[in-house]
């Protein structure tokens, strides 16, 4: 579990290819320590878990349905990634939960610069609009964000400075496709919700092969 508030920007100094996927490795320095072999980190939003961990780099292993959900498969030698170790339990929460299990990446419409700060607009997969809402939480390249605006199939959230100069975000452009992750809250409502919504179909229609009718007839429900 993750809480979205980035660490730091690591940088990917070697990419190995295995039968697996890719063995990436990070140069890093905050998240090193107390780092150690099996811990989860989450790389752009990906949780991966550390393979090996050196004195001033990690590797973690990105397997095939990993890179093929994320955008882990675009990146290149060089590159700059998020990086934030799991939560403590004994810390306090800033973001919000984040699982980093990506549900989909999207491509960037517009960045808009304002000062230091700026909005960033995606565009949403049509099976996670359902979860987004206006003030509601969104996760962006593992990033925790509060969703400002949202118009038919377009995202809209606002980067303070301190965000935009301390993660990957200032390296976007119109056109880069970013990892998203959905509130785990607005997933459980919905479920619960249409679960719900499901078992009262159902009922309504057990009653009905009993006999009985809504509204109509000698039975009523």
């Amino acid at each position: 579990m993750f809480t979205g508030l980035i660490e730091e920007v690591g940088t990917l100094t070697q990419m190995t290819h295995n039968p697996e996927g890719i063995l990436f490795e990070i140069k890093a320095e905050k998240v090193l320590d107390d780092l150690k072999r099996g811990d989860s980190v989450a790389v752009d939003g990906a949780c991966l878990s550390v393979v090996s961990v050196f004195k001033s780099s990690f590797t973690v292993q990105a397997i095939q349905e990993t890179l093929d959900k994320t955008t882990l498969r675009f990146l290149h030698l060089g590159m700059g990634v998020n990086l934030e170790r799991a939560m403590m339990t004994n810390g306090r929460l800033g973001g919000h939960f984040i699982q980093g299990h990506v549900d989909g990446i999207a491509p960037i419409t517009s960045i808009l610069k304002k000062g230091e700060s700026a909005l960033l607009t995606v565009q949403i997969p049509e099976q996670l609009r359902q979860y987004v809402a206006v003030k509601g939480s969104i996760a962006i390249n593992g990033i925790s964000l509060t969703v400002a605006n949202v118009s038919q199939d377009l995202l809209t959230v606002a980067i303070i400075p301190l965000t935009f100069q301390e993660t990957t975000l200032y390296t976007k452009k119109k056109g880069d496709f970013v990892n998203l992750e959905v509130d785990i809250l607005a997933k459980y409502v919905l479920n619960f919700l249409t679960k719900g919504s499901q078992q009262k179909n159902n009922l309504l229609n057990k009653l009905h092969e009993w006999g009985y009718e809504n509204n109509k007839g000698n039975h009523e429900f």
